[in-house]
C-alpha cells in the first residue's frame, strides 16, 4: 500500500532532506518548510548548512568572488591609463577639418567663476583662504599661475575617461582633478556665480568671475594605446586588481597655443609641449564623441560648452576678473564702490588688484571707484615734493590750485581783486595852500 502524500511532497523528499542527502541526488531541490503536522523535521535551512550556498560561498556564482558578491550591487570600477608610443599631431585630416569648420573654432574668451572658498587655487583669492587638501598638502600657487587645481596633472594617468569624469563630481575630496573648467558664454558663468553665492551652504560670499583668452588656440589630437583594468575599493585602500587587461588605440582632441607647434607641423611628444612652456585645452563637445577610437568619456550634453584646461592655468591669458555682489555681475569699474551684499563684514573689490578686500582703508579711492564730481585730488606718498613744488611754482605767478576748496578758493581771488593804496611822497601841512572864502574876497573888493 502507497504511503499518500503530505502538503504535496512525498515521504521520500522529506528523508532525503532530513538526511542532508546532496543536492544532485533530491528529487525537487527546492527548499520546503515542513508544518508541525506533517511529521517531518522542522529544521529550517540556513546558509550555514545549505549546500547551495556553500557551493556559492567556495567559488561563487559565474566565477566570482565573495568580495564580488558582496558588493554585487555596485557599479564596477576601472582604471585607465596612456602608455606606448604617444604622440601629438597637428597636420592630420582630422585638425585641417577643425581648422576649416569655423563651427568648431574656439570662442575670444571663457569664464569662470570662482569663490573663497573654491577648491581650485586662485591668484585673485588672498593665500589666507586656500584650501590645504589632505592628498597634496605641499600644494603652492606658483607667481605665474592665474588658476591651479589641487591634483597634480600627468598626461599619462589624466587624459584618460575616468579621469575627466572625475572632474565633474564636485563633492568628492579624494582622488583630486587636475584640470581647470570654463564656460564658453558669460552668461553661464554668471548662473554658477548665482548659484554659489545664494544658494551654497558654505556661506560663500566673495565671489567673481574670471576672463581668459583662448582665441589664438590650434586643433591638435593625442593619439596612443589605452590600458583599462577593473579595481575595487574598501573604504579608501585597493583591495584588488582584476587580472583581465583591456587594449585599444584611442585619440583625443585637443587645442594647444601655436608656440608648441613645430615650424614643420610635426607630431610632438608631452615632454616637448611642456618644455614650449604652452597650456592644453580639452572641449566639452569633443569629449562626447562615440567614434571606434574615441576616448568614449561618458560627457553629457550639459557640457558641451564647457572648457577644460589641462593643468594650471597661466596669468598671461587672463584678460579681467569681474565681481558679483550677490545681484549683479560688475563687468567694468563705475563710479559706485562695489560690495560683497549679504556679507556680515564689509568687502570692496578692488578692481586694482583684482580681489576682494576686507574692510579696506577708503582713503584712497581710486582702486574701487572712479572719480566723482566733488572728489578731492589725493597726492601720492612718492610724489609729495614735486606736487609741493609745483604748487609753490603756481603760487608764485598768482595761480592757485584747483584742489582747494571752493570758499576758499573764491576768498583768495576776492583778496587778489581788492585795490591796493600805495604813496609816493609824504604829504606835510605846509604843502596845502587855503583857498579864499567866497564872502571874504567879495567885502574886500
Amino acid at each position: 500500500m502507497d504511503t499518500p502524500m503530505r502538503d504535496g511532497i512525498s515521504p521520500e523528499t522529506v528523508r532525503s532532506r532530513d538526511t542532508a542527502t546532496p543536492a544532485s541526488d533530491v528529487t525537487d531541490p527546492r527548499p520546503h518548510h515542513p508544518t508541525p503536522s506533517s511529521g517531518g523535521s522542522s529544521r529550517a535551512p540556513t546558509p550555514e548548512n545549505d549546500p547551495v550556498t556553500e557551493l556559492q560561498a567556495e567559488s561563487g556564482p559565474a566565477g566570482r568572488s565573495q568580495q564580488e558578491v558582496k558588493h554585487k550591487g555596485k557599479k564596477p570600477l576601472t582604471k585607465s591609463e596612456l602608455f606606448g608610443h604617444l604622440e601629438i599631431t597637428f597636420l592630420r585630416p582630422e585638425e585641417r577639418m577643425r581648422a576649416q569648420d569655423q563651427s568648431k573654432r574656439p570662442p575670444q574668451h571663457v569664464f569662470r567663476s570662482f569663490h573663497e572658498k573654491s577648491a581650485t587655487l586662485s591668484a585673485f583669492v588672498s593665500e589666507d583662504c586656500h584650501l590645504l587638501h589632505a592628498d597634496v598638502p605641499h600644494l603652492k600657487l606658483e607667481d605665474d599661475m592665474a588658476f591651479k587645481n589641487h591634483g597634480d596633472y600627468d598626461p599619462l594617468q589624466d587624459l584618460t575617461p575616468e579621469r575627466i569624469r572625475r572632474q565633474y563630481k564636485g563633492n568628492k575630496a579624494l582622488d583630486p582633478s587636475p584640470f581647470v573648467s570654463f564656460w564658453e558664454t558669460i552668461e553661464a558663468a554668471e548662473g554658477e556665480a548665482k548659484k554659489s553665492y545664494t544658494k551654497s551652504r558654505k556661506g560663500i560670499r566673495r565671489v567673481a568671475v574670471g576672463k581668459a583668452s583662448i582665441s589664438n588656440l590650434i586643433p591638435a589630437t593625442v593619439r596612443g594605446q589605452l590600458r583599462t583594468r577593473g579595481i575595487d575599493y574598501v573604504g579608501n585602500n585597493l583591495l584588488a586588481t582584476d587580472r583581465s587587461i583591456k587594449t585599444r588605440r584611442v585619440r583625443l582632441p585637443v587645442w594647444v597655443r601655436p608656440e608648441a607647434r613645430p615650424a614643420d607641423g610635426s607630431p610632438i611628444s608631452f615632454q616637448q609641449l611642456e618644455d614650449s612652456g604652452t597650456d592644453m585645452w580639452v572641449r566639452g563637445s569633443e569629449m562626447a564623441m562615440k567614434g571606434p577610437f574615441d576616448m568614449q568619456n561618458g560627457v553629457g550634453a550639459e557640457h558641451d560648452d564647457e572648457w577644460l584646461c589641462c593643468g594650471p592655468v597661466p596669468k598671461s591669458c587672463i584678460d579681467g576678473v569681474f565681481p558679483f555682489d550677490g545681484e549683479t555681475l560688475h563687468l567694468e569699474k563705475s563710479c559706485d564702490m562695489v560690495e560683497s551684499l549679504m556679507s556680515i563684514e564689509k568687502y570692496l573689490f578692488d578692481w586694482d588688484m583684482s580681489r576682494w578686500r576686507h574692510n579696506p582703508d577708503i582713503t584712497d579711492w581710486r582702486p574701487f571707484r572712479l572719480e566723482i564730481v566733488g572728489d578731492k585730488r589725493r597726492h601720492s606718498v612718492n610724489n609729495d615734493d614735486e606736487d609741493e613744488v609745483a604748487g609753490q611754482e603756481l603760487e608764485h605767478v598768482g595761480i592757485r590750485d584747483a584742489s582747494q576748496p571752493r570758499s576758499k578758493r573764491a576768498q583768495h581771488i576776492r583778496l587778489q581783486r581788492e585795490p591796493v593804496l600805495e604813496f609816493s611822497k609824504i604829504v606835510t601841512i605846509a604843502d596845502i595852500t587855503p583857498e579864499p572864502i567866497g564872502f571874504m574876497t567879495a567885502a574886500a573888493s
